[in-house]
């Protein structure tokens, strides 16, 4: 999708539509770009294939820096390695956003009896528990 707009931008991470130069942040985005639409713009089952996707890497790569963070801290040991052993130190199921009541991530991930919520939950949680296994390398 090309923006023909000078005054906007468009937010590859979203799609959304952001002021050009805007110094606010979207929360899913983050960690990317700048982005002023609200969350939850729309039901997660009209998501494509390709927006789930970005949205799970985000989720993905948020639980991570998470993690890190607590480690940093010491509120998780340095030693930690899996992503069951998190919950001894933290509620591991909400990192990554996947409980963040409103926002994108959290609509993709919530409970429900729908199978796609459970799978990108789990996809997070198994990609996260990977990556300690492997000793948490950096750009992984």
């Amino acid at each position: 999708m090309t923006n023909t707009n000078p005054t906007t931008a468009t937010c590859p991470v979203c799609g959304h539509d952001m002021p050009a130069g805007t110094d606010t942040v979207h929360t899913d985005c983050a960690p990317f770009l700048p982005c002023t639409e609200p969350p939850s713009r729309h039901d997660p089952r009209q998501y494509t294939n390709e927006e789930v996707r970005l949205w799970r890497n985000v989720a993905i790569l948020r639980a991570r820096a998470e993690v890190l963070g607590m480690i940093a801290v010491g509120q998780v040991p340095a030693d930690v390695r899996t992503f069951s052993e998190l919950h001894d130190y933290c509620d591991a199921n909400e990192l990554g956003g996947l409980c963040d009541e409103g926002s994108e991530i959290a609509g993709l991930a919530s409970p429900s009896d729908d199978d796609d919520a459970c799978e990108f939950a789990n996809a997070v949680q198994c990609a996260v528990d990977k990556w300690l296994r492997d000793g948490r390398p950096e750009g992984y």
